[in-house]
């Protein structure tokens, strides 16, 4: 699930990793859940996949 990160935190595994705030990153759905429960991300709505079916749906 790709999620926008809302306050900068380090990866639980990993602590040398940062996740900056407003970058855009994937995690798996289990791992979005528990950031998004603590309220250090936001879940990201893939427009793009929608536009871009529909405009190859018309060809």
């Amino acid at each position: 699930m790709k999620v926008r990160v809302l306050i900068e935190f380090r990866d639980k595994d990993d602590y040398a990793k940062i996740y900056t705030a407003n970058s855009v990153v994937e995690f798996d759905k289990d791992r979005s859940r528990e950031l998004l429960a603590l309220g250090l991300v936001e879940e990201v709505k893939d427009t793009t996949t929608r536009k871009n079916r529909k405009a190859n749906e018309s060809i």
